[in-house]
């Protein structure tokens, strides 16, 4: 039999069970609130960028450093005076700005889509570094980390440098392009220097999936060597098809069919009529040379 001290004791216990469950709802809104108001601090306001810009700079040990930032992270985010400085990797990179405009809600599903970036005045340095004997060799992968996609990149004046000798310089860049987990999709290129030019019209893909054709045309100074031709490429998503027609410094064709898979089959031929050598190699001591090169690999 329920004595009145027991059930005032069961309605006191049920009334602090209740009270707990608001509490714990309570606090887990308020921790939900705080949580979005610094993503929306970090995401859309200046200072929100310069804290995470500080932490970035905090975590590369001093080898970034930025003069002057302005926007936010939602974009269109401005950085001014930026260098890269890494004696142990031989790299010192200078640029005098850059403004960027990035969907970050993509990156949820592990992809980069970069709307608009606009790079101005880049210089690169790069020096010789001694091997270290005690380090094993790195292998150099050419597999993006996540997919990138480049909806618009505009560059202006570039400058790269190995050992103090100038190895390129560019007057103008525009690119849209992706670097994806499966290959690269190039939709525009049109490179300007004073060593030539690079125009693509259409695409150039070897990412799985992906179909298209282009048609690159260039000239290019390299050295005391002209080079001139235009470069086809098509693909049905399943093979990727390179055809150069070369006309300078002597007509050559290559042509060059790629499987668009992980393994990358691919086969090669190379046809080049006869030509005076002293045409490539001012100094070699051959005379005519003709190629017929058949080749294949994965």
């Amino acid at each position: 039999m329920n004595t009145p001290q027991k059930a005032a004791s069961e309605r006191k216990h049920k009334s602090s069970g209740r009270s707990g469950w608001r509490w714990l709802l309570w606090i887990s809104a308020a921790l939900f609130v705080a949580l979005l108001g610094a993503a929306l601090w970090i995401l859309h306001s200046q200072s929100g960028a310069g804290f995470v810009l500080a932490r970035v700079q905090a975590a590369l040990d001093g080898k970034l450093s930025i003069s002057r930032h302005d926007g936010t992270l939602s974009g269109p985010l401005r950085l001014e005076g930026l260098r890269y400085n890494d004696p142990s990797a031989g790299m010192d990179a200078r640029i005098d700005s850059i403004e960027v405009d990035a969907d970050l809600l993509a990156l949820l599903n592990s992809r980069l889509e970069i709307s608009a970036i606009s790079v101005d005045g880049v210089q690169l340095a790069l020096t010789t570094v001694p091997d270290d004997p005690d380090q094993a060799p790195s292998e150099i992968s050419l597999k993006a980390p996540i997919d990138i996609v480049v909806k618009q990149l505009g560059l202006r004046s570039a400058a790269i440098s190995m050992d103090g000798e100038s190895i390129l310089a560019v007057d103008s860049l525009n690119l849209i392009a992706g670097w994806t987990a499966t290959g690269i999709v190039v939709r525009q290129l049109d490179l300007r220097s004073p060593d030539g030019q690079v125009a693509l019209n259409g695409s150039l893909v070897t990412a799985k999936g992906y179909s298209g054709s282009g048609e690159t045309n260039f000239r290019w100074k390299a050295g005391d060597v002209q080079l001139a031709g235009v470069l086809k490429s098509s693909s049905d998503g399943k093979r990727a098809q390179l055809h150069l027609d070369l006309t300078e410094p002597t007509p050559a064709t290559l042509v060059m069919d790629v499987g668009q898979s992980r393994d990358a089959p691919w086969t090669l031929q190379l046809d080049t009529p006869a030509f005076e050598a002293k045409r490539i190699l001012p100094d070699s001591m051959l005379g005519t040379i003709a190629l017929d090169l058949h080749g294949s690999g994965t």
